[in-house]
């Protein structure tokens, strides 16, 4: 009996050592979910189906196509701070995007993208379903932005 219990707790050491190990490679926030516009445009939806697959997302790594409305004033060159919205007419002039789609972006550790009018670009970043109301307006999403790269396509 004693023999079994040291091989158990031994056993348990281990699958623990390995749990472990495995978070620190492979952490949580390393699976990038792809969300479109359209998952975003869900969120005001009447349907509960479709606003909980947008409140899911809440607390995920995503990754997400758009284009860069600057709100630093930095003579726009790079941005640390911006809206992410899904066309390049959209803008911060009256009248704004619907909340539901702008993404307030503020990228990790004061990174600055470079913006280009117009071209778009792929953000990741972790995403927060929640609304806030500032001098840019009313907007639904907010991201810690890790990247925001030039979009090459799929």
């Amino acid at each position: 009996m004693f023999l079994h219990n040291k091989i158990f707790f031994c056993v348990y050491l281990l699958l623990n050592f390995v749990a472990i190990s495995f978070t620190q490679i492979f952490p949580q926030n390393s699976v990038v979910v792809e969300v479109s516009w359209k998952v975003l445009r869900g969120s005001t939806s009447k349907s509960p189906k479709i606003r909980e697959q947008v409140t899911a997302l809440d607390g995920k790594k995503i990754r997400i196509p758009g284009f860069i409305v600057p709100l630093d004033d930095l003579g726009y060159a790079t941005a640390g701070r911006f809206l992410l919205v899904p066309d390049p007419q959209s803008c911060i002039h009256a009248p704004a995007p619907p909340p539901n789609q702008m993404i307030y972006v503020v990228m990790e550790n004061k990174k600055q993208v470079p913006v280009r009018y117009g071209v778009p670009v792929v953000l990741v970043g972790v995403l927060k379903v929640k609304k806030i109301r500032s001098q840019f307006g009313t907007v639904s999403f907010q991201v810690s932005g890790e990247s925001a790269e030039q979009f090459r396509g799929k």
